[in-house]
């Protein structure tokens, strides 16, 4: 397999050491049983402005209007940088408990380019402010225009655009064009993703991981993963009293 990287480069990604991926904690089962990274076409996301840019029309010419030549064909994944993100646990949690697993980029990327497929592309997401169309019209023409007519990788460079209030999730998404089928959804298999994870991290909730962490451990002890459980809501140790006043 080929990897190609948008908006960066592979000595950037690598300078990140860890990226960090959530899931609940019943797929994160199923991708170690069957060792892969699920990937999705940006349409089957819950966020419509995913999928916003992958299903608009666009004309090249004046006179003729055109689709975005992957929309039925692009897979997709996303990755977050940031160690400990409030906002991602309740956004994959949909009432069920979930893990953050913290991939090594060394490791990952040599697992990548011994796997099989079509040439994925590790991208770095781009935040952009969309109080009014003419911005949004304005950076995708500045990358459109790029090249007449447009590589690849520009109608990629659009599904790497998002709105400014998601900066705090510092996203990288790895996409690839699917040319067999009209598939919406991929298995990315690797020979061992095992290798490829540092730790996992379980769901700060005690609610939702109540009953759940026996399974899950014998599989991480099975397998040398190391298991922590997030501190996020850990109770706080209580402070000294704090002296404010002046002397």
């Amino acid at each position: 397999m080929s990897i190609h990287f948008l908006n960066w480069n592979k000595e950037d990604f690598l300078k990140l050491k860890y990226i960090y991926k959530y899931v609940t904690l019943e797929n994160f089962l199923k991708m170690l049983e069957g060792n892969y990274i699920h990937m999705l076409n940006p349409q089957e996301w819950k966020d419509p402005y995913e999928s916003r840019f992958l299903c608009q029309e666009y004309k090249l010419v004046e006179t003729e209007e055109m689709r975005h030549p992957f929309r039925d064909k692009l897979l997709a994944t996303c990755f977050t940088h940031p160690s400990n993100c409030e906002a991602q646990w309740n956004t994959y949690s949909k009432g069920k408990p979930v893990v953050q697993i913290s991939f090594k980029t060394e490791t990952l990327l040599e697992k990548l380019l011994k796997a099989e497929g079509s040439d994925l592309y590790i991208g770095q997401v781009r935040y952009f402010n969309t109080r009014n169309d003419d911005n949004i019209k304005d950076e995708i023409c500045a990358i459109l225009n790029n090249v007449i007519p447009p590589t690849d990788e520009d109608w990629l460079r659009i599904m790497l655009l998002k709105r400014s209030p998601y900066s705090y999730e510092r996203e990288i998404r790895f996409l690839t064009v699917n040319d067999k089928n009209d598939k919406k959804d991929y298995k990315l298999h690797l020979s061992d993703i095992t290798c490829a994870i540092e730790k996992v991290t379980l769901d700060p909730d005690n609610s939702k991981i109540y009953g759940c962490i026996e399974e899950a451990n014998d599989l991480f002890t099975e397998r040398n993963i190391q298991m922590s459980k997030s501190s996020l809501y850990k109770k706080p140790k209580k402070l000294e009293p704090i002296k404010v006043y002046k002397k």
